[in-house]
This record gives structure tokens, C-alpha cells and sequence, in this order.
């Protein structure tokens, strides 16, 4: 399902950031800072898709990574300064790796490098469920000649004569302009909703139902719904490694909220609905054919949450699976020979024919499950699909419930009628033999 996520941070030196090891990082580039001649080089599992946009015009150095963010750090000299604005979206799982890109590449030239930005685009695809970009930002504009601008230029404050004022201190009275308005603090609302206005018209064109709104919950006028927080690289990593982090466990707790909001909005449509259906039944033969109704319907919604329960049990043994398959992988890398003395003693020769071993059993058990999960809960919009079946699950829990609760209703109504039914039987008959007692004694002899 499309979420919306569009934050904006900016990195500072005296936050203790780089721009060189933020940009190796994103682009999973080996880089080398300039300015204290470290290598910056992050391994990562999936190669990120990268590129870098900047204004018609701009020379060419600045479309090579290394050259771009060193240039930055060189023309930076306060120990505060502000390197870069780095902005982190989600892209909608409903669109092709292709059709995300285009829609990013579009936005960003729209909002960012159209007004002389320079930005430096890496999406990351690690969690196909979790499809996102980075985007950093250069802070400065470029001159017509390459050279980058100033951020700011002083202007003095004139007197009534024109003459500039002079303060106690022998300095001049000045204030700051800045030379481009990218600081504005109204700009982060109008990129949030030029983003959403993009998305949606990109998840119209392949025509798909899915929409995202820039707005908080409140602003949209929902009520009763929480948002999640923003989780962040190592929060996912702690949740994956089975480590519960603050932040996954407070999301955990908001989405269990909205389950239960999703059931009891379920349980209150079908009980309108089912106690519409019993107001109908007045007869001893109408509530006995509801009765029987209505437990043809519970069984076929016990029915129902039973497979949906079943396919998410399979969809996250799949993904416990894949995990421990990564986890091997891994082990398996760590442990081949990596230089020319390791592979002469190969030293884990062992180790590593076991784990081969478990590998390909793993293998056997994951092949055999991805054979009983659908399709689309497997490819590239699986994460929507398993959000829709989690919230179809609730709504089933919903209905179930007030399925149940008219089952119960009815069945108290009809045992009700029942002992009603037979009371008027004796008291018929204890009727019958007062105006007959004659036949009744009869009947004893």
C-alpha cells in the first residue's frame, strides 16, 4: 500500500556529519575525503540506483560524486557550517522500479534542481516492501563561471542620509540577505505536497486505486486512526535481528491500535446489519430459518479468518527464512579465503561445507513453502498485498464478532419461543382437561 514519508534534515559539521561518508554511504561508492584523506566505503547487500541532476550549464565535475562533495566540504570553512539538506522519501510500491525513478527524477528537477540546486539522487531497494530515495542537496548556488556562491551577503543599515550607521564598537550596522530563499520555512510544506501531487498522478496514470495525502491525520479529518513514527536504518536492523527498538515498538503498538479500529468499524457496519436482518424474523419459523442462517455465516467467517490466518503464518515463516538465508550468506562470505595465504591453508574448509550444507537445506524448505503462498505475495508489490490481506483479517475479526453476537441473540430468541411453545402445550392441555373431565376419567379406566 503507498505511504507517505518525506523528511528534511540538514547536515551540519558541527553535528559532527561529512558530507563525502553521507554521500558514500547512500551511493554505496567508495569515496575519499579530501580534507582528512580517509577512505569512506559502506558495503551494502543491494546496490543502490543512483544519479546526479544539477541546472543546465553546470561543468562536469559536479556529476562526479567524489568531486561534488568534496568541493562542498573545501568550500565550507566554519567549523558550524551547514554541508548539505538531505531528503528521505518513500517511493509507492505500486509503481515499477522504472516508473519510481521517472517519478523521483521528475520531482526532483520540478522542486529542487529547476531553482539551482544540485542534488544527488540514491535509491535503495534492501527491503523490496520498503522502496526509498535519498536525495541530498546542495546549500550553496553556483556562479556563472563554476565557482560556488555565497550563501548570504551583508547589507548595512542608512541612516536618514543614506550614510551607513556606525555602532560603539566601530563596525558598521548590517543584517544578512540570504541569496536563494531554499531556507524558507514554508518551502518544506510545498515540496511534501508537491511530492504527494506527483505520486498521485503517477499511481493514476498505471491506474491504481492506492492515493497519499501530505496532510496529518488530523488535518484529513481522521480521528481515530494514530500515525506511526518514523523508524530510521537501525531501528529496522534491531527489529530484524529479533531486538526490539523504541521506535518499532512504538509503531507496533499504533498499527495494533488502528487493527482494532479497522475491526470495531467492521463490527459496528455488520451488526447494523444482522440486527436488520433478525428485526425481520417475528415468527417462530422466521427466527428458526435466521437462526440457521446466521450459523452458516459464522462458520464461513471462522472459515475465512482461518485461511487469512494461515497465509500470513506461511508469508512470515518466508521471511524468517529469507533472514536466516541472508544470515548464511553472509557467514559463508566471512568465512571463504579472501587472499592468496588464506586460500593455500584454507583454514574453514569444514565450516564452510557445513554451512553450504545448511544453505541448501534452507533452500529445500524455502522453495517448498514459496510453493503454497500466492504469487502476489511474492513479487515486487508484495508488501501491499500482505497489508491488505492484514487489514482484510481485521475487518473478518469485525464481522465475526458481530456475526457471533446476532448467532447468540437468535439462539436465546429461539430457545425463548421454544420453552414459550412449550408452556402454551401444557397449558392447553391442563384446559382441555378442565372442560373435559369426564373423558379424562374415561381414559384412566
Amino acid at each position: 500500500m503507498a505511504i507517505f514519508h518525506f523528511s528534511a534534515q540538514v547536515a551540519s559539521r558541527s553535528a559532527g556529519k561529512s558530507a563525502v561518508a553521507m554521500a558514500a554511504y547512500r551511493s554505496g561508492e567508495r569515496l575519499i575525503d579530501e580534507r582528512t584523506g580517509e577512505i569512506k566505503s559502506y558495503a551494502r547487500d543491494v546496490q543502490p540506483e543512483t544519479e546526479i541532476m544539477a541546472p543546465s550549464g553546470s561543468p562536469e565535475w559536479v556529476y562526479d560524486r567524489n568531486k561534488l562533495w568534496n568541493s562542498v566540504e573545501m568550500a565550507e570553512k566554519n567549523k558550524n557550517a551547514q554541508l548539505c539538506r538531505e531528503i528521505v522519501i518513500a517511493l509507492p510500491v505500486e509503481l515499477s522500479a522504472d516508473q519510481q525513478k521517472e517519478l523521483l527524477t521528475n520531482f526532483v528537477k520540478e522542486q529542487f534542481v529547476d531553482q539551482g540546486m544540485i542534488a544527488d539522487l540514491s535509491i535503495h531497494r534492501d527491503n523490496p516492501e520498503n522502496p526509498h530515495a535519498h536525495v541530498m542537496l546542495t546549500m550553496r548556488p553556483l556562479n556563472p563561471d563554476g565557482s560556488w556562491a555565497a550563501k548570504s551577503r551583508k547589507e548595512y543599515v542608512l541612516d536618514d542620509n543614506g550614510q551607513k550607521i556606525k555602532l560603539k564598537s566601530g563596525q558598521y550596522k548590517s543584517f544578512k540577505v540570504r541569496t536563494t530563499d531554499w531556507d524558507n520555512s514554508e518551502n518544506m510544506g510545498k515540496w511534501r505536497e508537491g511530492w504527494a501531487n506527483h505520486t498521485n498522478q503517477a499511481l493514476e496514470k498505471v491506474q491504481s486505486p492506492a492515493r497519499i495525502d501530505h496532510r496529518s491525520l488530523a488535518a484529513q479529518g481522521i480521528t481515530d486512526r494514530l500515525p506511526t513514527i518514523h523508524e530510521g536504518v537501525t531501528a529496522r536492523d534491531m527489529d530484524r535481528k529479533g531486538k526490539n527498538s523504541d521506535r518499532g515498538s512504538i509503531n507496533r503498538s499504533v498499527k495494533e491500535y488502528n487493527t482494532t479500529v479497522t475491526d470495531l468499524r467492521k463490527y459496528a457496519a455488520m451488526k447494523k446489519e444482522v440486527q436488520a436482518e433478525i428485526q425481520k424474523a417475528k415468527t417462530p419459523e422466521e427466527i428458526c430459518a435466521a437462526h440457521n442462517q446466521m450459523y452458516q455465516r459464522k462458520t464461513e467467517s471462522q472459515a475465512k479468518i482461518g485461511q487469512a490466518e494461515g497465509l500470513l503464518q506461511k508469508i512470515n515463516k518466508l521471511k524468517d527464512l529469507a533472514m536466516n538465508r541472508g544470515e548464511l550468506i553472509r557467514k559463508l562470505e566471512e568465512l571463504k579465503p579472501h587472499n592468496l595465504w588464506q586460500k593455500m591453508r584454507n583454514p574453514n574448509q569444514n565450516e564452510i561445507v557445513r554451512t553450504e550444507q545448511d544453505l541448501e537445506r534452507l533452500q529445500t524448505r524455502i522453495d517448498g513453502l514459496k510453493k503454497e503462498i500466492p504469487d502476489e505475495y511474492q513479487g515486487k508489490n508484495a508488501g501491499k498485498a500482505e497489508s491488505q490481506l492484514n487489514e482484510q483479517l481485521s475487518a473478518l475479526h469485525g464481522a465475526h464478532k458481530a456475526i457471533e453476537q446476532a448467532f447468540r441473540s437468535l439462539d436465546q430468541e429461539r430457545e425463548r419461543m421454544q420453552q414459550q411453545q412449550i408452556q402454551q402445550r401444557l397449558r392447553d392441555q391442563a384446559r382441555a382437561q378442565r372442560q373435559n373431565p369426564g373423558q379424562n376419567r374415561e381414559r384412566e379406566h
